[in-house]
């Protein structure tokens, strides 16, 4: 990149400076987009391996002129536009609120501080870095107020790094705290800037069951229908001896019922109707996977500012020690807020609390850290004072403070300590002699939607865990205020281990954590789900980003910090915990309806294989043709899949995917397989006609496939009813509507009527063999 003179630190870069960088593409690379082009979408849904083998079926059945077996292909452009509908419509609500959410930086330009989107950036910008801030391109640190940054996404190292003058900040880097004034040296692809999220995303990713297992359903099929393809059309055409026309017929027919066309495209309608109705209420799905992995959410974890409680705090009392003049202590906090640059709640209370005004001239400042969980600052000629959490400012001494502070906590308060040293602060901290002054009572409104909601999550099965950096009494006490199943189960998280069976016995144990730092708050969410627990994570502020990162599921909350939301599945763009129980729920609805439709597929594609692989080694014709199939298809797996995706579905999601959908559709699948296969042997001995047996044929495959729809709908409502009964009426009124020429079927006969029904009854009680034999087998498996 070009080299130009020094930016004027005190006014940024001018207008002009900034279009001319602009102009020569020296400009912060956009953060890739959380949805997919139009281009994207389109050749995702047309260049497909299912839709070249379809095409190149619907062009050899029209080589044979019969015209009535390419109607499947009528099938596949629905699916596929519908597909398309869909995915666009969801891309376009995302992308509209996903302005919203966008990570933003403050720059100094034309002597003026400016708000802007982080692809905005040019080289030699004059950022302005805060707690929570993102750092979103690499840069030199102009000016430092004890600025510490987090750059465990870049080298893996949680501790905190303090950034001195000349030091050099790296995009994908967050701050913890502090205050810093930086020059950008590297935008493009010449920093880090293209993985502000992804890099994050990168070591956690959220990871799709059903994704993963329909790719492998795809990479076998691939490998199997076009070899079993060309057999059969051997075996039809050289062993059954018929014309190249039928061999062509009934090998297309085996193909397509080989195909779960639908399933692939119903995957992507199901994710994409889910992401429309979570973007209606608010909420931004930036990555797919997070709305499989809210399903199968057990446990839940939370802050309380923010979640349970409002997270605006307002001082309700000041204790002074006995011998401390009420007004030094106005006086102090006073000047340690007019000093500070920490922009938390607390300060934030402190400020509105506190308004008298102080000359005291400050000769070091130390901003709040959710890792020390105290500020200070020393003034010139008064000595040195802390505000914090008691046991940290503290720690072994003055346990009569500790004690005094633990009875206010225990009535709901946020305490704070204020204590003074006439020594400087020392070089691993807190200055030496530290003597009490001061019980700072913060109060913290609860929410009012906070209490029905935590009673909705106890209800569907997802444990909640209350993970805070408050004490743990005053936090135990908001929950049981709001009846949290096992509130009073608390534990300072200083007396947590590190690691090891005690963590986890710990993690498994209780509600409330108090006192956590970032890196136990991490530990935490990894010794929940080493017991096999699915974690969610609610956070926003940067001391939750660690956590984030480590749980299954990060949710974070709009008006939190850009690290928060960068590196989470998905942002509440109300910021209110209520939206929750809606979000999860639309995760299950998504994923219990995908995967009772995937049976429906999977039934037509387990008969399609047994079937292709028995008439390759008998060399007997093949009954069914593609008609046939797009006929059952529609009756017994299309129509009723496409109303069954969009189905209401509360029920908490299990492990296991594949084998669920495997174990639902075999016995289906070789029950028709069964009785097409007894049908054969019976043909000669029950002296049935070739035309006739493919009647029976299409009846029992089409019976056994109604069954499986009528397991998958129990139990009973009206709709599914009339579902079921619509599907019946419309095969009935296909089989009498098509001229029997076109459906190549004749005139049921009373010999096949009566074999349809004999098998038919039969196929009841195999089902129920079939299906309790499976079923043995997974719980076994499980």
């Amino acid at each position: 990149m070009k080299k130009y003179p020094k930016t004027d630190f005190s006014a940024g870069l001018t207008s002009e400076q900034v279009a001319q960088r602009v102009e020569k593409g020296e400009v912060n690379t956009a953060a890739a987009p959380l949805t997919k082009t139009i281009r994207q979408i389109l050749s995702a849904n047309l260049f497909t391996l299912f839709n070249a083998v379809n095409l190149i079926v619907f062009a050899l059945v029209l080589t044979t002129g019969r015209y009535i077996n390419t109607l499947f292909m009528g099938v596949i452009i629905s699916n596929t536009l519908i597909g398309i509908i869909q995915e666009i419509k969801a891309k376009n609500i995302i992308d509209k609120l996903s302005i919203i959410s966008a990570l933003h930086i403050v720059v100094l330009r034309d002597g003026k501080e400016q708000k802007i989107p982080i692809d905005q950036i040019v080289l030699d910008d004059i950022c302005i870095l805060s707690a929570g801030d993102q750092v979103s391109a690499d840069g030199d640190v102009v000016t430092s107020n004890n600025l510490e940054t987090d750059e465990s996404l870049l080298t893996g190292e949680s501790e905190p790094v303090l950034k001195d003058a000349g030091d050099k900040v790296l995009s994908g880097s967050f701050v913890l705290s502090g205050r810093g004034v930086v020059r950008i040296t590297g935008v493009g692809n010449e920093s880090y800037a293209q993985q502000i999220t992804s890099e994050a995303k990168r070591h956690k990713r959220a990871r799709s069951e059903i994704l993963e297992t329909l790719n492998k359903i795809i990479k076998t099929l691939t490998f199997f229908i076009v070899p079993v393809g060309i057999l059969l059309f051997l075996s039809q055409y050289f062993r059954s001896h018929i014309s190249w026309q039928d061999a062509v017929v009934a090998t297309s027919a085996g193909i397509i019922g080989m195909i779960p066309e639908g399933l692939i495209v119903l995957t992507s309608i199901g994710f994409a109707a889910g992401m429309i109705k979570l973007a209606r209420r608010k909420t931004i799905v930036q990555d797919l996977a997070g709305i499989e992995v809210l399903a199968h959410v057990n446990i839940l974890c939370l802050d309380k500012t923010g979640t349970l409680t409002e997270g605006t705090l307002e001082v309700s009392n000041v204790m002074s020690f006995e011998g401390t003049d009420p007004q030094f202590v106005s006086q102090v906090i006073s000047a340690i807020v007019a000093a500070s640059e920490d922009k938390n709640s607390t300060s934030l209370a402190l400020a509105e609390y506190f308004k008298q005004s102080s000359d005291w001239a400050a000769l070091k400042i130390v901003p709040f850290s959710s890792s020390r969980k105290w500020s200070g600052a020393q003034f010139e000629g008064q000595g040195s004072f802390v505000i914090g959490a008691p046991e940290f400012v503290f720690k072994d001494s003055f346990s009569e403070v500790k004690s005094k502070a633990n009875e206010f906590a225990a009535q709901g308060y946020r305490v704070m300590a204020l204590a003074e040293s006439s020594e400087p602060f020392s070089p691993e901290g807190l200055p030496k002699g530290m003597k009490p002054l001061a019980l700072i009572l913060l109060s913290d409104r609860i929410r009012a939607e906070a209490k029905a909601t935590l009673e909705f999550f106890a209800d569907n099965d997802v444990e909640i865990k209350v993970i805070s950096g408050d004490n743990p009494v005053t936090v135990s006490h908001i929950a049981r205020q709001l009846s949290l199943k096992n509130a009073e189960r608390f534990i300072d998280a200083t007396t947590l281990p590190d690691e090891g069976e005690a963590l986890s016995k710990a993690a498994a144990y209780y509600t409330v954590f108090g006192r956590v730092t970032p890196k136990q708050k991490r530990q935490l969410i990894a010794a929940l789900k080493s017991q096999d627990n699915i974690v969610a994570m609610v956070g926003d502020g940067v001391n939750d980003v660690l956590a984030l990162r480590e749980a299954d599921c990060g949710i974070a909350m709009a008006s939190g910090s850009d690290a928060a939301r960068g590196i989470s599945q998905i942002v509440l763009l109300d910021s209110n915990f209520i939206s929750l129980p809606g979000v999860v729920m639309e995760g299950r609805q998504v994923i219990n309806n995908i995967e009772r439709v995937a049976c429906l597929y999977l039934t037509k594609t387990i008969f399609s294989v047994l079937l292709s692989v028995f008439f390759i080694i008998t060399g007997l014709i093949y009954p069914l043709v593609p008609f046939h199939i797009t006929l059952i298809g529609v009756v017994t797996i299309g129509v009723p899949s496409f109303f069954l995706t969009l189905e209401q579905n509360k029920k908490r999601v299990e492990p296991g995917f594949l084998k669920k959908i495997i174990v639902t559709s075999l016995p289906g699948g070789i029950a028709v397989a069964l009785n097409i296969i007894l049908l054969q042997i019976l043909q000669k001995p029950m002296s049935i006609e070739p035309s006739q047996l493919r009647l029976i044929s299409v009846l029992l495959t089409t019976a056994i496939c109604f069954q499986v729809l009528i397991r998958l709908i129990r139990p009973f409502n009206i709709n599914r009813v009339l579902l079921l009964l619509s599907m019946i009426i419309l095969f009935i009124t296909a089989l009498i509507a098509v001229p029997g020429k076109m459906l190549q079927l004749p005139d049921p006969s009373f010999n096949s009527l009566l074999m349809f029904a004999i098998l038919g009854v039969l196929s009841y009680p195999l089902m129920a063999i079939l299906t309790r034999i499976f079923a043995s087998f997974y719980r076994r498996g499980q």
